[in-house]
């Protein structure tokens, strides 16, 4: 995993902990549409 992809998937992690509850899909999927988390390397959703 590059430097990129790993700030990435820690910025998610944060951002995960740190939004108001019930916010959760809606900032996965944001992120996962727009920075690539996850996609195309058989790490969905399910492996965060």
């Amino acid at each position: 995993m590059d430097e990129q992809r790993f700030d990435a998937y820690i910025n998610l992690i944060v951002a995960l902990l740190n939004c108001p509850e019930g916010q959760e899909n809606e900032i996965l999927q944001a992120r996962l549409g727009r920075s690539g988390v996850g996609a195309g390397d058989g790490a969905g959703a399910a492996h965060l």
